[in-house]
C-alpha cells in the first residue's frame, strides 16, 4: 500500500439516498398549504361583521354578538336623478318641430 492509497468516504461517508416521497416533507408542505388558506380564508373580510361586539368559540358552539344598527336616515333633495343614456356612435341633433 502507497501512502496516498485511502478510502476517501472514511471521514465523511456518504449518506445513501432515500428512495420515493420523503413523508416529513408531504406533511409539512400540506400543513404550509392547509395554514395558507385558512389564513386567506380568515383574511378574506366579510361586510356584515363590520359591526361585531363579541365572537365567542367553545363547547356550547360558536357565537356572534353584533352592536345594535344605526337608524337608517333618508335626505329628501330636489336634485334631478341622473339616469344613463344610450350610447350613440354619431351624436343625434335636436328636433327642429317647434
Amino acid at each position: 500500500m502507497s501512502q496516498f492509497d485511502y478510502d476517501p468516504n472514511s471521514m465523511f461517508p456518504k449518506k445513501p439516498k432515500r428512495k420515493g416521497v420523503d413523508k416529513e416533507k408531504v406533511i409539512m408542505w400540506a400543513l404550509v398549504v392547509f395554514l395558507v388558506l385558512l389564513i386567506s380564508w380568515l383574511s378574506s373580510g366579510c361586510k356584515s361583521l363590520n359591526n361585531v361586539e363579541s365572537v365567542d368559540l367553545d363547547l356550547g358552539g360558536f357565537e356572534v354578538e353584533f352592536y345594535e344598527p344605526p337608524p337608517v336616515t333618508i335626505i329628501y333633495t330636489n336634485a334631478p336623478v341622473a339616469t344613463p343614456s344610450k350610447f350613440k356612435l354619431f351624436p343625434t341633433l335636436m328636433e327642429m318641430d317647434k
